[in-house]
Parts: C-alpha cells; sequence; structure tokens
C-alpha cells in the first residue's frame, strides 16, 4: 500500500478509537452520579414518610411523635372519631324549647306542664336521653315549688288558729315543720305563728326510688316524678336493692363505726349534715339494718360507689329531702326502694 494511503488510514483509526474511549468513559460516569444521587434521595425524610427540617410538632406533644402520636417515619394513625351528637325527636325538643323558655320566664307551672305532657309518651324511655331532659325541667319547677311560695296543684293552705303552732300543723298535715319553714320563707330560727296567718304546704304521700345503675335518686308524689337527686352507692355492691321504709331523722348525726361512736364534726364522720334511717321491709331481707341515706364529706364523689352500703347525697340535697319527708311519729310509711 502506498504512503499516502496509509497514514490516512492510520489517522483515522486512531481517532475514532480514541471518540469510542471518551464516549464509554462519559457514559460510566455519569451512570455513577445518577445511583448516587437516587440513593441520596431515598436516603431523604421526606423519601421515608418523615418530615423536613423544618417541620414542627405541638409544645405539648412526646418527642419524636407528630401531631397525630405516631413516630416520625411511621404512617400516620387517623384521628378518633367524636361520638355523634344525641338528638332528640323533634316533639322532644320543640317540647323541651318551649319549656326552658317557661322556665326563663319564671312560670314553672307551664314548664312542669309541658315536660309532664311528654314524660310518659311512648317514645320517652326512663333513663334515656329525653327522659333526663324533661326530668330536669321538672326537677327545676318543682324546686321553685318547694323552696318558696309559688302556687301549684299539690299545694293546699292552712289557715293558723288560736293556740296552733308550726309542730301541730306539720303533725296534722303529714308534713314536716322545716318543710312549712322553706314553702312560706319562715325562718328556721322560730317557730312562732299568728292567728289568721295562710300557710302553704304540700299535700299528698312521697315515695323514694333509688336506681344503683343511675347513681340516681327520685322522689315522688303520689307516684308522680317530683325530685331528681345525683348520689353515691355502696361499693363492691354493698348497697342491698330491697324496699325499706323511713324509721328515724337526725340532724347533725354522730356515726357509730366498730363500736366507736364519732360525733358530727369530727373529720372521720362521714355521715354529713343529715341521716335518713333505713328499715327493710322485704320478708326475705330483714337482716338488713343499719343501712340509710345521709349527706357527705366527700361530695367528689357523687355518681360513684363509693360508700359502705348507704345511699350518699350531697349536704345541701339531703338538707332538702330531709325537710319534706316526715318524721316516723307520723305514722307514715314512707317507702324508699333500691334497685339495680
Amino acid at each position: 500500500m502506498y504512503w499516502y494511503y496509509k497514514y490516512p488510514l492510520i489517522i483515522i483509526l486512531i481517532a475514532v478509537l480514541f471518540g469510542t474511549g471518551v464516549y464509554i468513559w462519559r457514559a460510566s460516569f455519569s451512570s455513577y452520579f445518577e445511583k448516587r444521587a437516587e440513593k441520596a434521595s431515598l436516603e431523604s425524610p421526606e423519601a421515608q414518610g418523615g418530615e423536613a427540617i423544618v417541620a414542627t410538632t405541638p409544645a405539648d406533644a412526646p418527642k419524636d411523635k407528630s401531631a397525630t402520636g405516631a413516630k416520625v417515619g411511621e404512617p400516620s394513625k387517623p384521628a378518633p372519631s367524636r361520638p355523634a351528637p344525641v338528638v332528640l325527636p323533634q316533639n322532644v325538643a320543640e317540647g323541651l324549647k318551649q319549656a326552658k323558655a317557661a322556665l326563663e320566664a319564671d312560670n314553672p307551672k307551664a314548664a312542669r306542664e309541658l315536660a309532664y305532657s311528654m314524660l310518659n309518651d311512648e317514645y320517652c324511655k326512663k333513663y334515656d336521653t329525653s327522659w333526663y331532659a324533661l326530668a330536669g325541667i321538672i326537677n327545676q319547677a318543682n324546686s321553685i315549688f318547694m323552696n318558696g311560695k309559688a302556687p301549684c296543684p299539690e299545694k293546699d293552705t292552712y289557715i293558723i288558729k288560736s293556740g296552733d303552732n308550726l309542730t301541730k300543723i306539720a303533725y296534722r298535715n303529714n308534713t314536716t315543720v322545716q318543710a312549712l319553714q322553706r314553702m312560706n320563707n319562715l325562718p328556721d330560727t322560730t317557730s312562732t305563728v299568728h292567728p289568721g296567718q295562710a300557710l302553704q304546704f304540700i299535700k299528698g304521700t312521697w315515695s323514694i326510688w333509688v336506681s344503683k345503675s343511675q347513681f340516681l335518686l327520685e322522689l315522688y308524689l303520689d307516684e308522680k316524678l317530683y325530685r331528681i337527686y345525683r348520689i353515691s352507692t355502696g361499693r363492691q355492691d354493698r348497697t342491698p336493692a330491697c324496699t325499706f321504709v323511713i324509721n328515724q331523722k337526725l340532724m347533725y348525726p354522730a356515726w357509730t363505726y366498730n363500736g366507736k361512736s364519732i360525733p358530727y364534726g369530727d373529720p372521720e364522720n362521714i355521715l354529713g349534715t343529715r341521716w335518713i334511717g333505713l328499715k327493710p321491709i322485704d320478708e326475705d331481707k330483714l337482716g338488713y339494718t343499719g343501712y340509710g341515706i345521709h349527706g357527705t364529706t366527700e361530695p367528689e364523689k357523687i355518681g360513684q360507689a363509693a360508700s359502705l352500703g348507704c345511699v350518699r347525697m350531697l349536704n345541701e340535697e339531703v338538707e332538702e329531702l330531709f325537710d319534706f319527708i316526715p318524721s316516723s311519729y307520723a305514722n307514715l310509711n314512707i317507702t324508699v326502694t333500691i334497685v339495680e
């Protein structure tokens, strides 16, 4: 081959080989950097499901947790669903609205009549939301009647005669001195009355129903719901389910426990300001003695099973109940029925 053919071919071949080598070298390095970039991306917090460096968490949240309580890098747990709001039947809701308006307008009689008219309807089951709402209206209205001169159908009037006193009047009308004082705005420091003075009193027969499961004491007048009170019952199911009659009433009672008499006012005396003693009448439960309804030195435990077996009430509420329940001398069998 002539030299002027040979050398140009050699130069071309060298150029081709050199270009191929450069291409392969660049391709190799490009792949290397792409893999590094991909690895760095996969190792970043965002790629792992975590938060970026600028993310914040609530001040009261535990460390290393997001606002939902999940650790960084873990899927967030859905927030717990809230319970659906209680929806009253339309007729109850409307009736309650009218009854509340009547109370606000200082017309407890109209408010109570509305609540009573709905309380015994078939859609209102005892202890459901509707029942409690209606019972609450009745409770507020009757508190007004029990503690003042507002008139209502169950109230009667007695005109004081010469020689009368509050004790005689109370005995004659199956009520108490304290109830007469409450309803007629009389001072509790005196029992002085004057002939010709008119006194109001509530006529009818009282009875009490205690629901252990609801922690509720219900006061009835002639078998009609009159008041409701929150209570405590015996821990470890110590409050027996049976029927009692009231056989004793004491103000500022001493407490006899383990053979020791603890006077009222002693920090160890847990009876509060009033004691209403109970006597069982069920034939198979006559041994259930020593039970009663009383106040408490632990108001924060109302609504719990916390007593030694008695029914506890707030002091101001047991005082009201005490004032309206006649004493045993009136020869009345005021029943107290305790149910599960």
